[in-house]
């Protein structure tokens, strides 16, 4: 159970740090726009950072409630972490961006995050389902690799055209 919520933990923790839904509103997204994508990974990064200041709490709660081995503060720090993905992904969600690139970005962090989550949730069940947690874990590792991947490409695509005016 510990290496399960300690994996999950770090999924969501890696998508913060790598970040460093569509928006609720309609609009025409712009594609292939450097400094549209420059701007809305900035953004991405500014809410992803707001989020690490308060990853040191939820991770030193974490460690306490899993090292007393005591189900309560282990579905209590699980909690805690539900209610830490709700927040990163309303902030998420409700992002002004501007650009496809960077939108297919902020899904791919939603998923992520709520992949980690029902990751965590697997982990504390009483009937652990091995076969869904084992499922989970591959998805999990998916989704990181999915964001690494669209990052890099971003970051790519922002050097390699020239800027318009």
């Amino acid at each position: 159970m510990q290496k399960i919520i300690f994996f999950s933990l770090s999924i969501i923790m890696a998508t913060i740090i790598t970040a460093c839904s569509p928006s609720p509103q309609q609009q025409t997204l712009s594609k292939n726009q450097p400094n549209d994508i420059k701007n809305d990974l900035d953004t991405l990064y500014t809410i992803s950072k707001k989020q690490v200041k308060n990853s040191p709490y939820l991770n030193q709660n974490i460690a306490i409630a899993l090292k007393s081995q005591q189900e309560s503060q282990v579905k209590q720090a699980v909690e805690k972490v539900d209610q830490f993905v709700k927040n990163f992904n309303k902030d998420l969600s409700s992002a002004q961006i501007k650009s496809t690139e960077a939108d297919i970005l902020r899904q791919q962090l939603i998923y992520a995050n709520d992949t980690a989550l029902e990751l965590a949730q697997a982990g504390i069940s009483v009937q652990s389902n091995t076969q869904k947690i084992d499922q989970l874990t591959q998805q999990a590792k998916q989704a990181q690799s999915n964001i690494e991947q669209t990052m890099l490409t971003l970051q790519q695509q922002i050097q390699a055209q020239p800027s318009r005016h």
